[in-house]
This record gives C-alpha cells, sequence and structure tokens, in this order.
C-alpha cells in the first residue's frame, strides 16, 4: 500500500506556481520535534502536511504555490525504504518516463553522512538528501522547475536551504501524551453547553454562474430558541458579502456580523435578537449574500484533504465543505434548495430530487433533505454539462453516477464497482439511509479530490478511471489499483452512517475506516481483513510516536499532528477488539443495530457504548473507558522461566498513563513440538502479574501469537 502513497506525493511536484525569490534573505526555520534548523527563502512559507498513515510529509512553500519547495519525507524503516536505492526504485516505477536520474552521491547534510540524489522529474528539478534517523529514514528535499533553478539568484536561494542546515537533536519518540482520564473527558462531553438557539429549517435559493464564476444565496431559516432569554446566537457563514439579514417578524429586530475564522473559510455570523425569545418559540430570518469569485482553498497547516473545498468556473463548479448558508453547530435542520444554472447544465444535489423546471436563460433544480441528514456537513453541490447512467443496490436504492461527457465509457464501469460495493455495505450495515446516493465527478486544480456529504459523493476522474480499472469480484488486494480505490469504498460507506446523527467527524471516519476492512474481508477473506488490521496498527503505533497522543473522544484531538492515525487507524483496530471480545454473531448484530439507527443521541459514543453493550449481555464502559476515551495502548514486558513442568510467565505494563485490561493470546515455543497457544490476561488494577502454566517440554521462547490483531506491543 506504500507505493500508491509515495505515488501520490511525488506527482504533488508537479503543481504549483512560481513566487519570486532573493537569494540572499531568509527565515530562520526550526522543527525541534524533527531535531532539524534551515533558513527557507524570505516569501512567507507555510506547511502544507501530506502525510498519509505512517508516513510524515511535510512540504513547505509559498502559501499560494506548492513550487518551489523544501519537503520533509519521513517513514520507519522496517518495511519502508532503507536506503537511496529503495527511494530511486520506488520514483522511477512510480514516474515511468517521467524519472531521469542525474547524479547519486554520498554527502553530508549538517555534518552527517547522507547519500544526495539527483534528478528530473517532468519539468523539476529535485535535489533530495537521504540519512538514516533510527528508526525512521528520513529525506530532505528541494524541488522547483529547471528554469527557476537557471535563474542564478533564484537557484542561490534554494541551495542556501541545504547549506546552513543543521541537527538540533534526535527525532523525538513518543514523548506526548495526553493523561486527561476517561471520566473527565466522559464530563466534558456531557457538559457541552446547548447553544442558545438551533435552526430547524432552511429554504434556500442558490443562483450559480459558471462564466462568470460566481454564486449568490438567499435563506430564509427558522431560528428556534432552546432556553428562555435566548437573544443571541452564533452561526457559521463562509461568504463575507452578505447584503443583510433581516427578522420576517416585525415584533422582533435582529443585527448581526461576520468573522473570518482562522481557517480562512469558515466565518462566524454572530446573530442578536431584540427582545429575547422563549423556550421553543420561532423566529424566521432571511439572509441574502453573494461571492463574485466562489473559490475556497483550504488552508493546509494541519490538514492533509483535498485543498479545493468550493468553486465555480465554466468547467466544474462544486461545494463540499463551506458553509454557503448559515449553520448551526449541529447542523442537521432540514433543507430545501433550489439551484438555478444556466440551460445546458445539470445542479446535483444530496437529498431526494424533486424536479427540474424550466425558466428563462436557465433551469432550476430542487433537492430536499429531511430533518437529520445533513449532520457536520452542509448540503452539497455539484454542477457540470454531465452525462448521467443509474443502477440499483440490491435493496433497491438508486446511485447516479454524473460524469462528463467524454469519460462516458469508463462511467459505465464504474457505476457497476458502485453498485458491487454497496451490496456488499447493505449485508454489513443494512439498507441505506437514502433512496439515492449521487456521484458526481468535479474538476479542480487537486486531481485526487473526493469528498462523501449526505446522499452525495463528489469524486475527481482519478478515482473512476481506477475503478474502471478494477474488476469484481475476484481483486486482489496487493493490487496498488485497488489499494489506491479504499479511500473510495471508505467515502462511500460513510453514507450508511451520516443518519447516526450525533455521531462526531472523528468517530465518523474511523467507522468508515473499519467498514472499509469489513469490505475487504467481504471481497478477499480473513487474511486480508487481518493483513489491513495489523497495517493500522503499526500505523497508528508509528504515528504517535512523533506526536501526541490523543483520546479518540478528547474533543481536543484535532490538535494532534498524529490526528489522522488516532482515528483512521486506532478506531478500527478497536472495533477488531471489540468483535473478538463479543463474536461474531453479537458483533454484527449490533453493528447493525448501531449503523442503521436514525434517531439522534446526545452523543454516539454513549449510543455505541449500549448498543453493543445490550447485545453483549453486560456493560462494556471499561472496554470503551480505556480505548475510546483515554489516550494510548498497553505496553507489555514479556518475561518468563521454567521449573520442571511449570512455566512462570512474568507481564507488566509499562506505558505512560493508565493500565489496561483485556485477554490475548501467546505462544509458547517448544524445542520438540508445535508451540502452544496461550490466553493471559492484564488487569488495570495490577501493573504486574505473574502466569503459572503446566508445559509439556522444554521451552525454548515466549512470544505474542503471530497474527494477534490486539492493540498491544511487546516492549524489551
Amino acid at each position: 500500500m506504500m507505493k500508491s502513497y509515495h505515488y501520490f506525493f511525488f506527482f504533488l511536484l508537479l503543481l504549483g506556481g512560481l513566487p519570486s525569490l532573493q537569494a540572499q534573505q531568509g527565515v530562520p526555520y526550526i522543527n525541534e520535534k524533527l531535531g532539524i534548523k534551515t533558513v527557507f527563502p524570505k516569501e512567507e512559507w507555510v506547511l502544507f502536511d501530506r502525510s498519509i498513515d505512517e508516513i510524515k510529509v511535510l512540504i513547505y512553500a509559498p502559501k499560494d504555490n506548492l513550487i518551489p519547495r523544501f519537503a520533509i519525507l519521513l517513514m520507519p524503516q522496517e518495511g519502508g525504504i532503507k536506503s537511496m536505492s529503495d527511494r530511486i526504485q520506488e520514483v522511477s516505477s512510480s514516474a515511468g518516463n517521467l524519472y531521469q536520474q542525474l547524479s547519486l552521491n554520498k554527502r553530508s547534510l549538517g555534518g552527517i553522512e547522507a547519500e544526495q540524489l539527483v534528478y528530473n522529474l517532468g519539468q523539476n528539478k529535485i535535489i533530495e538528501f537521504g540519512i538514516v534517523r533510527a528508526p525512521y529514514y528520513m529525506i530532505i528535499q528541494v524541488a522547483a522547475p529547471w528554469d527557476y533553478w537557471a535563474n542564478e539568484n533564484k537557484a542561490l536561494a534554494l541551495e542556501k536551504i541545504f547549506n546552513v542546515f543543521q541537527w538540533t537533536g534526535p527525532v523525538q519518540n513518543g514523548n506526548d501524551f495526553d493523561q486527561t482520564s476517561a471520566e473527565e473527558i466522559r464530563k466534558r462531553r456531557a457538559d457541552q453547553k446547548q447553544e442558545s438557539f438551533h435552526i430547524t429549517k432552511h429554504d434556500i435559493f442558490v443562483e450559480v454562474e459558471p462564466e462568470k464564476r460566481s454564486l449568490k444565496v438567499e435563506d430564509t431559516f427558522t431560528l428556534t430558541a432552546n432556553e428562555n432569554g435566548a437573544h443571541k446566537s452564533q452561526l457559521y457563514f463562509s461568504l463575507p458579502d452578505i447584503a443583510f439579514v433581516n427578522s420576517l417578524d416585525k415584533k422582533h429586530q435582529v443585527t448581526w456580523r461576520w468573522e473570518k475564522a482562522k481557517d480562512e473559510i469558515t466565518g462566524n455570523l454572530f446573530l442578536q435578537v431584540s427582545p429575547p425569545l422563549k423556550k421553543g418559540q420561532e423566529l424566521t430570518l432571511q439572509l441574502k449574500a453573494s461571492a463574485d469569485e466562489y473559490h475556497f482553498n483550504l488552508s493546509q497547516e494541519n490538514s492533509s484533504e483535498a485543498i479545493i473545498w468550493g468553486q465555480v468556473n465554466k468547467e466544474s463548479s462544486f461545494s463540499s465543505h463551506i458553509f454557503y448558508y448559515p449553520t448551526d453547530r449541529e447542523n442537521n435542520a432540514a433543507v430545501e434548495m433550489k439551484l438555478r444554472v444556466p440551460k445546458g447544465y445539470t445542479a446535483v444535489g444530496g437529498g431526494v430530487f424533486l424536479q427540474e423546471r424550466e425558466e428563462e436563460g436557465g433551469n432550476i433544480f430542487s433537492y430536499q433533505a429531511r430533518r437529520g441528514l445533513s449532520f457536520s456537513l452542509p448540503f452539497g453541490f455539484a454542477i457540470a454539462r454531465y452525462d448521467k447512467v443509474e443502477g440499483k443496490t440490491k435493496e433497491g436504492s438508486v446511485i447516479e453516477v454524473y460524469g462528463f461527457p467524454q469519460h462516458r465509457p469508463q462511467m459505465e464501469k464504474f457505476l457497476t464497482t458502485l453498485t458491487h460495493s454497496a451490496s456488499i455495505f447493505e449485508e454489513l450495515m443494512g439498507p441505506l439511509p437514502f433512496s439515492r446516493v449521487a456521484f458526481a465527478e468535479v474538476s479542480s486544480d487537486q486531481p485526487e479530490t473526493l469528498s462523501s456529504l449526505p446522499g452525495l459523493i463528489l469524486y475527481s476522474n482519478f478515482y473512476a478511471q481506477k475503478a474502471a480499472q478494477v474488476s469484481f469480484p475476484n481483486i486482489n488486494v496487493h493490487n496498488p489499483q485497488v489499494t489506491e480505490l479504499f479511500i473510495l469504498f471508505k467515502e462511500f460507506s460513510a453514507q450508511w452512517l451520516f443518519s447516526t446523527l450525533s455521531c462526531s467527524h472523528e468517530l465518523l471516519e474511523g467507522i468508515s475506516a473499519y467498514a472499509n476492512l469489513l469490505f475487504v474481508e467481504k471481497q478477499s477473506g480473513r487474511g486480508a481483513y487481518n493483513e489491513g488490521i495489523l497495517f493500522c496498527q503499526k500505523t497508528y503505533m508509528t504515528g504517535v510516536e512523533g506526536a501526541k497522543d490523543f483520546a479518540i473522544a478528547n474533543p481536543q484531538i484535532f490538535q494532534s499532528q498524529a490526528y489522522r492515525s488516532i482515528i483512521s487507524c486506532k478506531t478500527p483496530v478497536i472495533l477488531d477488539s471489540l468483535r473478538l471480545k463479543m463474536g461474531d454473531q453479537k458483533f454484527f448484530q449490533a453493528w447493525k443495530t448501531f449503523c442503521s439507527d436514525k434517531k439522534s443521541y446526545p452523543d454516539c459514543y454513549e449510543q455505541m457504548e449500549k448498543v453493543f453493550s445490550r447485545e453483549k449481555g453486560e456493560s462494556l464502559q471499561i472496554f470503551f473507558d480505556q480505548w475510546f476515551f483515554q489516550a494510548g495502548y498497553p505496553k507489555i514486558q514479556l518475561n518468563w522461566y521454567q521449573e520442571k513442568e511449570n512455566l512462570y510467565i512474568i507481564t507488566q505494563q509499562t506505558q505512560k498513563g493508565p493500565l489496561f485490561q483485556l485477554s490475548g493470546k501467546i505462544q509458547v515455543v517448544y524445542n520438540d513440538r508445535q508451540p502452544m497457544e496461550q490466553t493471559i490476561s492484564l488487569d488495570k488494577n495490577d501493573e504486574k502479574h505473574t502466569f503459572m502454566i503446566v508445559t509439556k517440554g522444554q521451552v525454548v521462547e515466549v512470544r505474542f501469537a503471530v497474527e494477534d490483531t490486539l492493540l498491544w506491543d511487546l516492549v524489551n
């Protein structure tokens, strides 16, 4: 799977523009966690975090461009790149004829022995230093187009990065650990203050003009007071050009102000209502706003998501995470939306399609979403000159594929892939919560665009091409074309979970990742599933080696650089452990009940615990406390000695933070017979424990079971 990640990284080098630099000036750059220090050119260089699973990819470049750039690639040596020879093989196999090696020499970087590789990738020249920083292999890279290197001042500015490079210390491994207790995290979640108001209904009219790159919106929405004396509300809204926010009730006045948030995409719309409302009282407001240039480019300092979250242009217009109409925190109001577009264009939205109506100069497409299907994300749309194909799942839900006319042949193959995968997800999680799910092709300067919203998935042609190359049902999970589709299946599986209202984003992401592994199991068997669990196990452990580890349920988890590794990799391993604890029959009954539940609950973790506890027939609070509500995992020091026929095994938990309670299998290895498996238990009240086992011969080794998928680690 790692090769597909490198492929993604290499071809990012081909993107971006060319700002001007001055060779003589610069700004210091220090990364204490990685132990490095250098100087960037004068321009403001910012971080684009492209880390994927256990591979850390940090790219620094001018804010509005991706080239020229300074990049750090950090990966575990075990199972990864160990030398520049490995690196050359990886780049050349991924880039094909675009790769041209110029030189490979022994060099030093900051006084440490290294290998320097210089190569062309398309129209770019790249200089890389490879260094062993155990347990990692680190690549330090500078890249820019050839004409950039041809300019003496610009070339000097880039070379200076290497010339002044210093090592300030070793790579830090796992010294940062959030020790907030499970009890405190549960309390924080329970004490989250209810908003003064919530929105119960939207009636939205959007006009998109692709030729002008503009968007206009009018929203008539209903605020309902959650408490007596409600007079202030904070809503989220991305468009700064607000014409007005008015009350349609003459007895109440509303004043407003808008502030841009730190992420430069979300805005905060502050409303003040006079006189205050009583609990349960409703007030209807009207908002009108526009964006002459509808283009939202995500700042990636702490994210590796798709760059473009919203755009309007002639070829492809779409919006995914942009609050182009006002929403409250939960964003689970009913939505009725009309999208007006010029003739020849199709507007695709989530929810239920109501009608297409012609009017002078354009068409209006109407959609409706009942209350409860828009949690955490706004109502997305995609607009282009589309062709359409559609099919049905085994349960009768409609899958629509909207694509550009030139891609019509592969749309049919894409639809076959989607209906096949839908049948597996229906078997695992029950019927789709929507009568239809639309897949809409979009085009932006981020080739791998993929985003899942309630009833709508936006995809770039990159994924449709991959899907068209895969034959079902006989797929090989080791095939790179298949592994590159895993993220598509993960986004598709999320459709079954949007109806579980109170699931936080991080839990929904983790559950979707586990559903992806269940998909693999259905396709390729339990062995492939176990490989995926072990991969996730290793990825999570590696991810938190150099970053702060947070509990999944901790609202502050977004502060961790290992956020992706924790939510997308730790959660599947936890759910696998829960499956082992409950047995398949009870686990999957609880799983299907949980995934198909369409009611709203105060907290999704709490509801999940109740559902699985009820099916298990006992409380699972200890399990949920230690895996979802506290950080870390057990690290076990395993010692043993033998006295005649008695084998004594001593286990000691050595991790930071609380002790864990779980059972797992070890292997007792003999010198003259097959190994014997033995179940041992760890006690959350006992750091050290001794087990006695009657043996059948001379023991030569005691170790964890080879295929053990539990989240624990044997340490020396």
